[in-house]
């Protein structure tokens, strides 16, 4: 089933399908994303309105064409994908970057009005993954990344490198989640994510079960 996602219309009917076809949908994953690189000065008003409609306008939409129904059952899980860039920014991918900070605010608000329902709403920020997306910028700039993601993660465990690249089925991810308690991002790693049941969050101070960013239901 395909659509675009920018377009509200469209996602309605795509979500009307598959409900259709296999039942009221439970988890909500919103993957859909552009990028590219560009000067500040350069992007044009296309590309700006682009970015802002297909990564964070896409995961509007899809999120309201699925939440009446997760309303009505009281359960339901929503996972937002931004990236690293969200966190950090990013030189000449300041329109991608804007996106997938804002669509970690979203998550955070959205997390918090929608815990009274019991539908949690996580975001996942990975790294630089070795997709078809990336391929375009070339090797150089990929190397300049593979760099910047070390100087990013700081643990050698971790790194990303031009000689190790992480492929797709055995991506190396740094999880960013929501604590349903106060809202507060928690930023965790691959490893503590294996090996951690719980987390203390650090704006509450609760301890809040690993599970409850619902990665394995991800499959990644």
């Amino acid at each position: 089933i395909q659509g675009d996602v920018a377009d509200s219309q469209p996602v309605s009917a795509l979500v009307r399908e598959a409900e259709t076809e296999l039942g009221h949908i439970s988890l909500l994953v919103n993957n859909a994303g552009v990028a590219g690189q560009s000067l500040f000065q350069d992007i044009s008003d296309e590309m700006w309105n682009r970015y802002l409609g297909v990564n964070l306008g896409g995961a509007r939409n899809t999120i309201r064409a699925v939440l009446p129904n997760m309303l009505h059952e009281k359960s339901g899980c929503i996972i937002n994908i931004s990236s690293m860039w969200g966190l950090r920014g990013a030189s000449c991918e300041v329109a991608y970057a804007c996106t997938k900070a804002a669509l970690i605010a979203l998550t955070r608000s959205l997390a918090l009005e929608l815990a009274p329902s019991h539908i949690r709403v996580n975001c996942v920020a990975p790294g630089v993954i070795d997709t078809d997306m990336v391929q375009v910028l070339g090797q150089d700039v990929l190397d300049d990344m593979a760099f910047m993601l070390e100087t990013f993660m700081d643990d050698e465990d971790m790194v990303m490198d031009d000689e190790n690249m992480d492929e797709t089925d055995e991506p190396i991810f740094f999880y960013s989640f929501i604590c349903p308690n106060c809202g507060e991002e928690i930023d965790v790693d691959e490893e503590t994510m294996e090996t951690e049941k719980e987390i203390e969050c650090p704006g509450c101070g609760n301890s809040i079960p690993m599970g409850t960013a619902d990665i394995d239901e991800l499959n990644i």
